[in-house]
């Protein structure tokens, strides 16, 4: 009888042990309008270290000194297009970057990050140096920090 108790015991410690080692996944978004961009971020963690960014950023259309996309053709659409994804450093061909770029009134960046899957200077290129960051330089909770510094509001 006490093998079945111990037995028993080592179960239910083997299970209790079991659902601790389960990674928290956990999302913010941030929002930060200044200077004539609007910008939303949304970041993706894995027990607290970022792993994903899902990032909008939308121009007001007179700090790229246009009144409105609507009257541009296709080929001066394809020059903005360019020009934006050579200032951000990338081509859109990247593993882990997808970049889109959509033309309406106003100019619509999407950027979406995987950092598991994007190259490590590809990344660095963008301003995130996930080759020789910390976990904590790579926290969810410190990015949330610092960009609430910078005037950004998260939910």
């Amino acid at each position: 009888m006490k093998k079945v108790g111990s037995l028993l015991l080592g179960l239910i410690l083997l299970v209790s042990m079991t659902g601790c080692g389960k990674d928290k996944i956990t999302s913010k978004t941030c929002e930060l309008n200044e200077e004539g961009l609007n910008m939303t971020a949304t970041m993706t963690a894995t027990n607290d270290v970022v792993e994903k960014i899902d990032m909008t950023i939308i121009p007001e259309n007179s700090y790229i000194g246009i009144d409105s996309f609507e009257e541009l053709d296709d080929d001066q659409k394809a020059v903005f297009k360019d020009t934006m994804l050579s200032s951000l450093g990338v081509t859109g061909e990247e593993d882990g970057v997808e970049v889109d770029v959509k033309f309406d009134k106003k100019m619509t960046i999407t950027l979406n990050l995987d950092f598991k899957k994007a190259d490590k200077d590809v990344l660095k290129t963008l301003g995130f140096d996930v080759e020789n960051a910390s976990d904590e330089e790579m926290s969810l909770e410190r990015a949330v920090k610092d960009l609430e510094d910078d005037g950004a509001t998260c939910k």
